[in-house]
């Protein structure tokens, strides 16, 4: 359990399970995930949070190592908060894939052990988005 070690990273990092979805159609975008955290057979908790909303229109829901997860939610949050601050508006879609491809390649030699779905929800746009 604690101990084990994972073969691409070499430390005892744990995928805590779970499942995350996204579904976009011309008029709706769908984003979802469970909310049980799990260690081998052990269930930690039953509530944990996978879907967090950045802004009014974008989502993004994280899944595997959820101490990685919880970090990346929260440093992103900070990054959109500061970018609000300076700009005095909300980014675009595009420019939160970026942060976040930005974020990931920034820890590439001890990487976020997760994995992200981001979505957009816009009256500007005619398509609702979702991707990783």
């Amino acid at each position: 359990a604690r101990g084990e070690t994972n073969g691409l990273t070499g430390v005892g990092l744990q995928d805590n399970g779970g499942s995350i979805l996204a579904i976009s159609s011309s008029k709706f975008a769908v984003i979802a995930g469970d909310t049980r955290q799990s260690s081998g057979y052990n269930i930690e908790t039953r509530t944990a949070k996978r879907v967090f909303q950045l802004t009014p229109e974008t989502a993004i829901a994280v899944q595997g190592f959820m101490g990685d997860a919880m970090n990346l939610v929260k440093k992103l949050k900070q990054r959109l908060e500061w970018y609000y601050h300076t700009h005095s508006e909300v980014p675009s879609l595009q420019s939160i894939a970026r942060l976040v491809q930005t974020m990931l390649y920034g820890k590439r030699f001890f990487p976020y052990y997760s994995y992200v779905i981001r979505t957009l929800l816009s009256r500007h746009s005619n398509y609702p988005e979702a991707g990783s």
